[in-house]
């Protein structure tokens, strides 16, 4: 089923904060959504691995482990340098694949995304 994505910059800015508070969990979202709506936007490109159901249940996976691992008294903080890059780049990849899917170009969703996971990891640390 070919459904096209609504929305997009509101999808994108939406997974691209997710990944300010769990940074794993923007990219499984975002491949979760493609599995149940596929995009014709992303056959054919680097980004249509996203679309398959074993890579959303590997992503979903690797959420669950980091949901633990964040609990756990001895992970840093969010806003430290290495974590919020690498937050920002996980926004920016889910974003880049939602918004490509709608129809736009990957690298405006690719800064939509990473914006909204910078600014979602300082609002969220407060």
């Amino acid at each position: 089923m070919n459904i096209k994505i609504t929305q997009p910059i509101l999808k994108t800015v939406s997974v691209g904060a997710l990944a300010g508070l769990r940074s794993a969990s923007a990219s499984a979202i975002a491949s979760h959504m493609l599995t149940q709506h596929r995009s014709k936007k992303l056959t054919d490109t680097s980004f249509d691995f996203m679309q398959s159901k074993t890579m959303a249940t590997a992503l979903k996976l690797i959420a669950i482990g980091e949901f633990i691992v964040d609990k756990l008294p001895t992970t840093p903080n969010r806003i430290k340098p290495f974590l919020l890059t690498g937050r920002c780049i996980s926004g920016a990849f889910a974003g880049a694949v939602i918004y490509k899917a709608g129809g736009g170009k990957a690298i405006t969703g690719a800064l939509l995304g990473g914006i909204a996971a910078f600014t979602s990891t300082f609002v969220s640390f407060i």
